[in-house]
């Protein structure tokens, strides 16, 4: 995992925030009865991947648990996307941090009820799979709602990567 990885992730990821950003309140909301239920909820739980298991299980954050429904009804897409920048951070944190030891298991058990024990290559690919999967219904509710998804497949993305 290093950051050209990670862009590749955001690029698919902005394909389609920038198709969500467009619906209305009523569409975001819809409930399509599989999946996490609506595009919303299915965003915010995106970020959720992310936030318990690069933030705090890997680098050590305060545990985050779901939204209440009235928070729920209350965040706007700002509120999204901030979630999202909160994540990028996390990740790019995580890339830096364990650089030099993406195979070296890390143990946890403060934020989780039993130890467990991953490496931070591991934990990072499965961040990115989940989002991916959950993309993937995202655009599945998109079709049902008679938007034509844009294309998030990654191997139209340029192939060189970026210098830092």
């Amino acid at each position: 995992m290093n950051k050209q990885d990670y862009e590749w992730v955001k690029q698919s990821r902005q394909i389609v925030m920038d198709q969500c950003k467009q619906l209305t309140t009523e569409e975001l909301t819809n409930d399509h009865h599989f999946a996490i239920r609506n595009v919303k909820e299915t965003l915010i739980h995106i970020t959720k991947c992310y936030r318990n298991w690069i933030g705090s299980f890997l680098l050590g954050h305060e545990k985050v648990g779901d939204f209440s429904k009235e928070e729920l009804a209350t965040m706007s897409f700002a509120d999204i996307e901030a979630l999202y920048t909160l994540v990028d951070t996390y990740v790019y944190e995580a890339i830096d941090t364990f650089e030099d030891a993406l195979h070296t298991p890390v143990s946890s058990a403060s934020a989780f009820k039993n130890t467990v024990q991953k490496t931070p290559h591991h934990l990072l690919f499965h961040a990115f799979t989940h989002e991916f999967h959950h993309k993937g219904q995202l655009t599945a509710m998109l079709h049902l709602m008679g938007h034509t998804p844009n294309n998030i497949n990654m191997v139209q993305f340029d192939s060189v990567p970026n210098e830092d």
